[in-house]
């Protein structure tokens, strides 16, 4: 899609989140994310039919709605929709060839185009060592909160996760408006 003049992202990671809060919590904690929400984020995130493209603003509030809803301020239930998400968005085969095929290495060399096929904004440049990757992504939004860095960085953590790596541990951190960076390691 190109740069455009507001972030935005592909709807199918809106009809995973979905799916993930209707597997989570069941529709009654899926009307407690959109209460958390903000009146138009919430009409962009479950409108009836999504647009090929969604704000991350609204992607955003959607994250801070289930944090403050249903997941009830705990990460272990925060991380849970998070990766079913991911499961349900990262697809089916691409998760099958993660975790048959694929070295953390390679998944990681990868994530600048795997994230721009996706996202209008933002890139990745990646450095990867023997157990261990540094991550900086620049030009988007997901860096400018704890909550969005947080998010970004178990989904990124989980992900490797599935390759052939084990014990995955993340840390990050914001190195400057709109830039975040992610420390990986695994054995």
């Amino acid at each position: 899609m190109g740069e455009a003049s507001e972030p935005k992202l592909k709807k199918y990671h809106m009809t995973a989140a979905r799916e993930a809060a209707l597997w989570a919590w069941g529709p009654d904690g899926v009307e407690e994310i959109g209460r958390h929400m903000p009146e138009g984020e919430r009409g962009e995130i479950f409108a009836e039919v999504l647009p090929p493209w969604i704000p991350e603003r609204a992607v955003i509030a959607l994250g801070f709605g289930v944090w403050n809803g249903p997941a009830k301020h705990s990460k272990t239930e925060y991380f849970r929709f998070l990766h079913k998400t991911t499961d349900l968005s990262f697809g089916r085969v691409r998760k099958a060839l993660v975790g048959a095929l694929a070295s953390p290495e390679k998944v990681l060399t990868m994530a600048d185009e795997i994230w721009k096929s996706d996202h209008t904004h933002g890139s990745w440049e990646t450095h990867v060592a023997a157990n261990r990757a540094r991550m900086r992504l620049t030009g988007h939004p997901y860096a400018d909160t704890p909550h969005g860095r947080t998010s970004l960085g178990e989904q990124i953590r989980y992900i490797v996760s599935l390759t052939r790596a084990r014990e995955v541990t993340a840390s990050h951190g914001q190195v400057a408006p709109g830039s975040m960076e992610i420390t990986l390691r695994w054995k």
